[in-house]
């Protein structure tokens, strides 16, 4: 196995970049240490068993992948890091990630086999994911315009829902904030190729009043044609362990 101890001449645990976009001039600082720290402790919390070497691997991505990360920030204006660790069956974060009245899962998404035959590109791999801190989609104009836009139906930018359903946890860990209970999100993850995940969240406030999530599943023929205004993508850009 390839040495991943790091280079600390190197490695430097903090990316402070400016983002210009017409709402805003916008000082993004993104501290791999800090949340790395966060999310080993999320992980033990709700017994995610992680590799030993999952430290060093995360470093490894971040160090490899600094100046890109940089230009990326810069670019497009990511203002969140997730922490994802490979290997772990989506059925595992499914059950360990739930919200207090589980799921809602659509009929599709049940006679499809649900979270034990869905699959995600690439979730065998760790990574992190850079993407954006908000609740809605409309809270970003990034985000809002990929509303009702299947242009942006590409894997390479979208989270999948073992990345989704570990943002919405922590997030709602963080100040009980629900994850698109306006807007419904668009995931990577898929049955036998033929079609995609989306998922929505409700809270105690909303009209069925169930802290739940909510998943659904739409054949990839029909994203080639009008979607609900409702539905569009949360955009990332993610690095996986070499």
């Amino acid at each position: 196995m390839k040495n991943l101890e790091n280079d600390s001449s190197n490695f430097n645990p903090k990316i402070v970049s400016e983002y210009v976009h017409p709402e805003k001039r916008e000082t993004i600082t993104l501290d791999i240490e800090k949340e790395l720290n966060g999310f080993i402790a999320f992980y033990k919390k709700h017994n995610i068993e992680i590799n030993d070497d999952f430290e060093k691997v995360i470093k490894k991505i971040w160090q490899d992948n600094q100046e890109e990360i940089r230009q990326i920030v810069k670019e497009k204006g990511f203002n969140k890091i997730l922490i994802i660790p490979g290997g772990i069956p989506l059925s595992e974060f499914a059950e360990k990630m739930k919200m207090k009245d589980g799921y809602e899962e659509g009929d599709h998404f049940k006679s499809e086999g649900s979270f034990v035959s869905a699959k995600s590109p690439d979730s065998e791999k760790t990574h992190i994911i850079l993407t954006y801190d908000v609740l809605e989609l409309s809270d970003r104009p990034e985000l809002g315009k990929t509303v009702g836009n299947n242009s942006y139906m590409t894997v390479a930018n979208t989270m999948s829902l073992e990345d989704y359903l570990v943002f919405a946890k922590q997030r709602f860990e963080i100040d009980g904030g629900h994850l698109d209970e306006e807007s419904t999100t668009y995931t990577k993850t898929n049955f036998k190729d033929t079609s995609f995940v989306a998922v929505c969240g409700h809270s105690l406030s909303s009209w069925d009043k169930k802290d739940i999530i909510s998943l659904y599943t739409v054949a990839k023929s029909d994203t080639t044609q009008k979607e609900p205004k409702s539905y569009g993508f949360r955009l990332s850009c993610i690095f996986y362990e070499k």
